[in-house]
């Protein structure tokens, strides 16, 4: 296999005192662990990189990495992972190289394994003594993913990352870009003080960056290039050790692949000696930092055009990925992007459709089917009943096909979730094509989903959302409220209530409800007589996280003036806070 030059395990720096800092992902060979996920796990032990003089990089400590880079009396950091204790057991390795206290701290982007240990850096109260640097659009970002639909984003990310699998060779293996995600662990925000645009020079203990926006994984993307130190941090401009995630299986906004490849190209002209990645080993030397940004650009543009192409022929999805078959054999063959153990060419070319084209392939089936429940129903029925159904899904299963034996059984499933016969079935075809997957987040969606059939509905693990919204700016946090609203109740109400948060963090708003919609607009308004006065950002934080305004009250950590009818109609009209525990991803809707 043609590999990149990347840092070897010999060549990592091991730090007395860490040794109970053992790898977690499992690295055993095993009949039920395709060899593509045990050869990443084996490249993923926690250690302390040397990139290039006075650049380092944490790998292994975490799903992302750390870079620390050190100046002439100070460290800047570059990304935070995703929990506290990880970040910390980060630094004290660090630390065994270099005591200069933390200058500057980047975060790439706003996905939470790249922010969400900084509480280890600083405390979140106390930021501006350091420049925190970030792109303009990363808190509106982590409000949108931590805020209205977070619920089924943390359900569906405990599928793609099997957070309630054991680590082991017949549950989680890694999730694909790191060894796991530390999503029961403490996590918090310390908000930027320093926003990027396109483009930030910045010097930072003697250190000069280039900071540069490069909207591609997240749109929120940022690199720095250190040009006196030969180094480009790379962020998830480039993913891992993997073929990359051009969608993600826990669903968000899609990821552009033609600016994704643009955005490669703006690195492409960087002169770097090396790579220091958010996620895998660093790649050093000039050549291999260039082929590496190559074969990286070039797979994402044959998964983009040649999707594009049959599908200027008229071919749907499904169709496109069978007629794209293989990759060209060099990108195959490149250890990159040849694994597909994060991302795959099948679901990052379904994605590119839909970017495209949206939901419907050209199907009156597509934007009107039959009723959702009917068509379950009417689906089984054509098959022979329920008992037929789980003979086919036998036979096939028998056969080695478990996809098929899914399919057919989703039907059942999903119209008698009570047929224990047709549960115990699909749970087993789940959990044989999952093991065989050489996909960590496949694998873990597999496996979780044969949980879920089997009775043992996944507690949703994630980062507290109270902590992240501590973080979040106030206008963030107000726009998670109008998609609590209970519709249907509220269509022949109206009235306004106006919330006011005091503290350190002060904010005014006014709610307007009106027969069924929900705006919420800064500012007070004069004409409006029922305000609710939060203490501060906190009282108003457990608010939106399920504490009662009577329990507010009680604590004077509210005080109503006005209505109590007005601001009671308002509580009794909101969805409790949503909880990703509850939500049911295969079978779909809530749990009873």
């Amino acid at each position: 296999m043609w590999a990149p030059r990347v840092m070897d395990l010999g060549e990592l720096r091991k730090v007395p005192g860490l040794g109970q800092l053992e790898n977690r992902a499992v690295t055993e060979a095993s009949p039920h662990v395709h060899p593509n996920l045990t050869h990443l796990s084996a490249v993923m032990e926690p250690a302390i990189e040397q990139v290039s003089d006075n650049v380092y990089n944490a790998v292994g400590f975490d799903a992302a990495n750390s870079t620390f880079v050190i100046g002439k009396d100070g460290v800047i950091v570059i990304d935070a992972m995703t929990a506290i204790e990880n970040l910390e057991n980060a630094l004290l390795a660090f630390r065994e190289i270099c005591e200069y206290p933390i200058a500057g701290v980047v975060y790439s982007h706003s996905h939470g394994d790249h922010w969400a240990g900084s509480p280890a850096l600083l405390h979140p109260a106390n930021p501006d003594r350091i420049p925190v640097i970030a792109q303009r659009q990363l808190l509106a970002e982590i409000g949108r993913i931590n805020g209205f639909n977070q619920p089924i984003m943390a359900a569906r990310a405990n599928y793609q990352f099997g957070n309630a699998l054991p680590a082991s060779p017949l549950g989680r293996v890694n999730v694909g870009a790191g060894p796991f995600l530390a999503f029961h662990q403490r996590a918090g925000l310390v908000p930027p003080n320093t926003l990027v645009d396109d483009r930030l020079e910045i010097e930072i203990a003697g250190v000069r960056l280039e900071i540069v926006w490069v909207p591609s994984e997240a749109p929120d993307e940022i690199v720095v290039w250190m040009p006196e130190l030969g180094v480009l941090q790379s962020a998830e401009c480039v993913q891992g050790e993997c073929y990359p995630n051009l969608y993600t299986l826990r669903g968000d906004v899609p990821r552009p692949a033609a600016q994704w490849v643009a955005s490669l190209d703006v690195l492409r002209r960087f002169p770097a000696e090396a790579l220091a990645k958010s996620h895998g080993r660093s790649v050093v030397g000039a050549e291999a930092s260039r082929d590496h940004l190559r074969n990286y650009r070039d797979v994402i543009a044959w998964t983009h055009d040649q999707t594009v192409r049959f599908m200027n022929k008229g071919y749907v999805r499904d169709q496109i990925v069978e007629q794209m078959g293989q990759m060209p054999p060099h990108l195959r063959a490149y250890e990159t992007t040849g694994i597909e153990g994060y991302g795959s060419v099948a679901h990052g070319s379904r994605s590119i459709y839909t970017w495209y084209l949206g939901f419907n392939q050209g199907e009156a089936t597509d934007f009107n089917p039959a009723p959702y429940a009917e068509r379950q129903r009417r689906y089984v029925e054509a098959m022979g009943g329920a008992d037929r159904v789980c003979d086919l899904a036998r036979e096939s299963m028998d056969a080695g096909d478990n996809p098929w034996a899914i399919e057919v059984l989703g039907y059942l499933v999903r119209h008698d979730p009570s047929n224990g016969r047709a549960r115990q079935l699909a749970a087993e075809a789940h959990r044989a094509e999952g093991l065989r997957q050489g996909n960590a987040t496949w694998r873990n969606w597999y496996l979780m989903a044969a949980e879920e059939l089997a009775g043992r509905v996944p507690a949703a693990t994630g980062i507290s959302p109270r902590d992240v919204q501590l973080g979040l700016p106030l206008g963030s946090l107000v726009g998670g409220l109008p998609p609590r609203l209970r519709a249907e109740l509220a269509w022949y109400q109206e009235f306004s209530l106006v919330l006011v948060i005091g503290g350190a963090e002060p904010g005014e708003f006014t709610a307007h409800l009106r027969r069924g919609v929900l705006e919420i607009v800064e500012g007070t308004d004069p004409d409006v007589g029922t305000t609710l006065r939060f203490a501060d950002k906190a009282a108003f934080v457990d608010y939106l996280t399920g504490t009662g305004l009577a329990d507010l009250q009680a604590r004077d950590h509210l005080e109503l003036v006005g209505s109590a009818e007005v601001a009671n109609s308002f509580a009794r009209l909101l969805d409790e806070p949503p909880s990703a525990d509850r939500i049911l991803v295969t079978l779909h809707g809530p749990a009873s």
